[in-house]
C-alpha cells in the first residue's frame, strides 16, 4: 500500500471525529484523472458514512505535498457540517479544524 495513502487515511479518521461520529474514509478515484478538480465529500446513506474522495490525477500529482493534501482533507471535512457553500460558518469550522484560511475564502 502507498505509505502516503495510509498516512492520509489515518489523518482523515482522526480529524473526522471532530465533526461527526460517523466514519469518514479517505479514497482516491483513479477513474477521475483531472488535475484541476481536487476532492469532494460523499455522504452514503446505508451504511451511513462519509468519504473524502480525491481525483486520481490530482492525488498522483500532489500526494507528496502533505500540507496541501491535509489542508484539502480539512476543507472537505468542514463540508460535512456546511455542505452547500463557503459561508462564514464553513470558514470558521474549517479554520477550527486547522485548514489554512486562503483555501477557505468565498469563491
Amino acid at each position: 500500500m502507498d505509505k502516503m495513502l495510509e498516512k492520509y487515511e489515518k489523518f482523515t479518521a482522526i480529524k473526522s471525529k471532530l465533526v461527526t461520529p460517523q466514519p469518514v474514509y479517505f479514497k482516491v478515484n483513479y477513474n477521475a484523472h483531472t488535475e484541476n478538480s481536487s476532492a469532494h465529500i460523499l455522504k452514503y446513506a446505508k451504511p451511513r458514512h462519509f468519504a473524502v474522495v480525491f481525483s486520481g490525477g490530482f492525488y498522483n500529482y500532489h500526494k507528496n505535498d502533505e500540507y496541501m493534501i491535509k489542508n484539502i482533507i480539512l476543507h472537505e471535512l468542514a463540508h460535512i457540517l456546511h455542505p452547500y457553500d463557503h459561508n462564514i460558518g464553513f470558514r470558521k469550522t474549517a479554520q477550527l479544524l486547522g485548514a489554512v484560511p486562503r483555501y477557505c475564502k468565498q469563491r
